[in-house]
């Protein structure tokens, strides 16, 4: 049977820390998650007082499925623009990122709706998942054509995850990692690099043994970096940590819609990308939580060190004609400023060594950096 070609649309989930304006601290945040709530507070005083002002801001939340980039930028722009001006006008601001860096789960006990069950299946594991994502969806809605990219873009994910790195801090200290929000997500279960699948069937027959031993009630409970979303006909990547600019969430589903155009085509073609063992892109997934865009990733094809900078570049020519049919060209080359002066969490680091120890200056430049090219 001939594959069809994927629409290739995209969707976006975000979600959106609340702090306070003054103090920095980390109140509750905002989500776009189907099966949570949109709007959750750490704290039962805090969520009697603070949700009558800030749940209004719950109406500019949408998860919507554009045909092309453009109307994605424009409607995350207005999104963030409206959620920013909301919570301003209550004393409060949002500070996009992987982790809060002062968080304190130690202190947040307070149960709501999916993580009461989540804390009942992982107990304290999940008592520590104060971290916040940002999702991308990208319609592939042949189901074989879906498993064939996903078996094949796992091995750019870690490139993809550098790009996205804002978690260097946890519980007020550098944790002397890029991306400590992936740590914490991987100790659960049924996350990180999914395995191979020979096929369709293989696939569904996973999910199929899972439900009937009741191990998950839906497919939402498999945690993938990237999963295919039979019901929704798209790839969903949950590898990125919150992405703190807008304009770098634009870049980087500029570079996954690219990837994943680029992967169709090979297989439309009867072709498809080498693909490795998933320990071995382990070692890459490694080094981009650890270094982020200032390390060096490893070349499998050619078993050596290199600097991510210049595999970025690397990338780039492989999918610049396909970025450019989509008209996304421009989007996706500004990967390379990311990769040339550093991510959010490199800038946060800069922040915090020029004040070391004021965590305030750095929640503070978060916040600053998420309103940035905001109208």
């Amino acid at each position: 049977m001939a594959l069809s070609r994927p629409s290739l649309h995209l969707q976006v989930s975000e979600e959106y820390p609340i702090v306070d304006r003054d103090t920095g601290d980390l109140l509750g945040y905002f989500n776009q998650f189907s099966d949570r709530e949109p709007l959750v507070f750490y704290d039962a005083d805090v969520d009697r007082a603070r949700r009558p002002e800030l749940e209004g801001a719950t109406q500019f939340l949408r998860r919507e499925v554009h045909p092309t980039l453009d109307s994605l930028a424009r409607a995350l722009k207005r999104q963030r623009t409206q959620v920013a001006t909301h919570l301003h006008a209550h004393g409060c601001r949002m500070a996009i990122a992987g982790t809060h860096p002062d968080s304190k789960p130690q202190q947040h006990t307070r149960l709501f709706g999916w993580y009461s069950q989540l804390v009942g299946e992982a107990s304290i594991v999940a008592r520590r998942l104060q971290i916040f994502a940002t999702t991308i969806h990208i319609g592939i809605e042949d189901a074989d054509l879906a498993l064939s990219v996903m078996n094949g873009i796992r091995y750019v994910l870690p490139h993809v995850l550098a790009l996205s790195a804002s978690s260097p801090f946890w519980n007020g200290e550098s944790t002397g990692l890029k991306i400590y929000r992936q740590v914490l997500r991987d100790s659960l279960l049924r996350t990180n690099l999914p395995p191979y699948f020979n096929g369709v069937g293989e696939y569904r027959d996973y999910f199929d043994t899972l439900t009937q031993s009741n191990c998950i009630q839906s497919p939402e409970d498999i945690r993938w970096d990237v999963r295919w979303d039979e019901k929704g006909r798209a790839l969903i990547f949950s590898i990125c940590d919150a992405i703190t600019s807008y304009q770098d969430l634009v870049t980087i589903v500029a570079v996954l819609q690219g990837l994943a155009a680029w992967m169709a085509d090979l297989r439309m073609r009867n072709m498809e990308f080498r693909t490795y063992d998933r320990l071995l892109i382990m070692e890459n997934k490694w080094r981009a939580i650890r270094y982020g865009v200032k390390g060096e990733l490893i070349d499998f094809g050619k078993e050596r060190e290199v600097p991510f900078p210049r595999l970025i570049w690397e990338l780039g020519g492989l999918i610049e004609s396909y970025a450019d049919a989509l008209g996304t060209l421009e989007s996706a080359e500004r990967a390379f400023a990311i990769a040339e002066k550093g991510s959010s969490a490199d800038r946060q680091l800069t922040v915090w060594a020029e004040s070391p120890g004021d965590v305030k200056k750095v929640v503070d430049f978060i916040a600053d950096a998420s309103e940035e090219g905001l109208s």
